[in-house]
C-alpha cells in the first residue's frame, strides 16, 4: 500500500470512528449518532392485553399461551418453535384477537422487583394456534420496515429501557408497568442496515458471553454435587475422619447398617431412628406484609431467607428445615437467633448440631417429597428416617472436617458466581454502547481489520 493509499485508508477509519453525534436529549445518554432516530414505542405500534388464562373449559378451542415464564426466563430473548408451550382452551374470537406473528414483541408488566421488570422477547419464527396469556403484554408494530426482527430483541433489553421500566413501576408487594408507561417509552432506531449490523455482532458477542455463563455454571453444578457427595460419604462412614490420627491405618471394621440406600457403616457407630436424637415442630405463620427488609432477626419460609423482623421465635443452633415449597429439605444451622415461618420445620437436637445439620444435608430431605402438586415434606416422615449415629466426638470431627472442606467448595463455587455477574454485566455493557451507539460496529469492524 503507498503513502496515498495509506492516508486514504486511515482517513476512512476515521471517519467510521468519530461519527457525528447529536444531543439524545435523554440526560444519562447524552449524544446518539446524528442519523439515529428518538421514538416513542406508541408511534410505532400497538400494545394490547390479552384475557386467556390457564384454564381448558369444555367446548372451547384448544390453543397454545406464551406464559410469563416464557419471556421472562428467556436470556436468548427469542420465541420460537422448539419450544413447548401450555395448552389452554379460549373462544375462537379471543383465539383471533390475541394469536401471535412474526416480529410481536411479547413483554411482563410486572414483577417482585423494580430492578428486572418490563423483559421482552421477540416472535422469530411462525408458531402456529399460539396466543399470549393475561399475564403479559404484547406489542405489535404498524411498520414492518421500521425495526429490523433480529434487532428487535435489544430494543427495549437494554439498560437503557429498563432504567426507564424501573423509575416509572408502582406497586408495594409487586411492581407493575402500566400501559400508558410501555406506550410512552422512547427507543432509540439507527437506520435499519445498521440495526442488522448490530444486531448480527451482538448476536455473536452475546452468544460467546452466554456459552461462559453455561460453562461457567455447569462448574457450579459439578461443585455442588462433589460437596453433596462428600458429605453423604462422610455422614454414613464411607469417608472415614480421623483415621490420620490413629495409631494404625488398618482398615475400620464395618457392619451392616440395615439401611437399604446406606449399606456398611463403622461397627461401632449406632443404627437408630432420628426420632430418639431430635424435637421437631412447626414454625409461626406470618404474613408477608409484616416482613421487612431490614430488622434484627432473619425470616426463614420453606428453607430460605425472605426478610427480618424485629423479634425471634427459634435460638441459635438450632436447624430450620424447609417444610414446603420448591427447596422442602433444604437445611439451615442458625448461627443467631431468628424467626422460622410455618412454611419451615424447627428442629432442635441433643447430639452434635454441627454434625446433625451435615447428615440431614447427607440424607437428602427432598427425597422425602412425595406430593404430586406442592412439593412437601412432615415431621413425621423426618423423625422416622433411620440413621447411623458415630460418637459425640467422632460427630465434633466430622463436623470440623465438613466445615473445613465445604468452605474450600463454597469459596470456588462464590468464584464461580462472581465471573458470571461480571459476564452478564459485560454482556449488559456491551448491548448498551451499540444500541446507544456509544460504539459502533464499524468501529468494531475497523479495529478488527488492524
Amino acid at each position: 500500500m503507498n503513502g496515498r493509499d495509506m492516508a486514504c485508508h486511515v482517513s476512512k477509519k476515521r471517519r467510521i470512528m468519530e461519527r457525528e453525534m447529536k444531543d439524545s436529549g435523554i440526560p444519562w445518554i447524552g449524544e446518539i449518532p446524528k442519523d439515529w432516530e428518538k421514538r416513542k414505542m406508541r408511534t410505532l405500534g400497538d400494545f394490547t392485553a390479552s384475557g386467556i388464562d390457564k384454564k381448558i373449559i369444555e367446548n372451547e378451542h384448544l390453543l397454545k399461551i406464551i406464559n410469563y415464564v416464557d419471556v421472562y426466563n428467556n436470556t436468548s430473548h427469542e420465541l420460537r418453535n422448539d419450544k413447548e408451550y401450555m395448552v389452554v382452551s379460549a373462544s375462537l374470537d379471543k383465539i383471533n384477537e390475541h394469536k401471535i406473528k412474526i416480529g410481536d414483541l411479547i413483554f411482563t408488566p410486572s414483577s417482585e422487583t423494580k430492578e428486572d421488570i418490563g423483559m421482552s422477547a421477540v416472535v422469530m419464527e411462525d408458531i402456529p394456534n399460539t396466543a399470549y396469556s393475561y399475564h403479559v403484554i404484547r406489542f405489535r408494530q404498524n411498520n414492518s420496515n421500521l425495526i429490523d426482527l433480529k434487532y428487535s430483541k435489544y430494543l427495549c433489553n437494554n439498560a437503557l429501557i429498563w432504567q426507564y421500566f424501573s423509575s416509572n413501576s408502582n406497586g408495594t408487594i409487586r411492581q407493575t408497568l402500566s400501559r400508558e408507561v410501555f406506550k410512552e417509552c422512547e427507543v432509540l432506531l439507527p437506520p435499519l442496515q445498521e440495526q442488522k449490523a448490530i444486531a448480527e455482532f451482538l448476536d455473536k458477542k452475546c452468544g460467546e458471553i452466554d456459552e461462559l455463563v453455561t460453562l461457567q455454571n455447569k462448574m457450579i453444578e459439578e461443585l455442588k454435587a462433589y460437596k453433596q457427595s462428600i458429605i453423604s460419604e462422610t455422614v454414613t462412614g464411607k469417608n472415614h475422619i480421623g483415621r490420620t490420627s490413629r495409631t494404625s491405618l488398618q482398615p475400620i471394621p464395618m457392619k451392616d447398617s440395615g439401611i437399604e440406600w446406606i449399606g456398611e457403616i463403622p461397627q461401632h457407630w449406632k443404627v437408630s431412628k432420628l426420632k430418639y436424637y431430635i424435637e421437631i415442630g412447626s414454625g409461626d405463620g406470618i404474613s408477608k406484609e409484616n416482613i421487612l427488609e431490614e430488622g434484627l432477626y432473619p425470616v426463614f419460609g420453606g428453607g430460605e431467607m425472605i426478610g427480618y423482623l424485629n423479634n425471634s421465635n427459634v435460638k441459635a443452633l438450632n436447624i430450620i428445615i424447609g417444610r414446603v415449597g420448591a427447596r422442602c429439605g433444604c437445611i439451615t444451622l442458625l448461627k443467631e437467633d431468628a424467626w422460622a415461618t410455618d412454611n419451615s420445620l424447627i428442629c432442635k437436637t441433643n447430639q452434635n448440631p454441627y454434625f446433625l445439620s451435615y447428615l440431614l444435608v447427607g440424607y437428602n430431605l427432598n427425597r422425602l417429597n412425595e406430593s404430586v402438586a406442592q412439593p412437601l415434606i412432615t415431621s413425621t416422615k423426618i423423625k422416622n428416617i433411620s440413621i447411623g449415629l458415630p460418637t459425640l466426638s467422632e460427630q465434633q470431627e466430622i463436623a470440623d472436617f465438613l466445615d473445613k472442606k465445604c468452605s474450600e467448595i463454597d469459596s470456588l463455587i462464590e468464584l464461580k458466581q462472581q465471573k458470571i455477574e461480571e459476564l452478564k454485566d459485560y454482556k449488559k455493557s456491551i448491548i448498551y454502547e451499540y444500541v446507544t451507539g456509544k460504539k459502533s460496529v464499524g468501529t468494531w469492524r475497523a479495529m478488527s481489520a488492524k
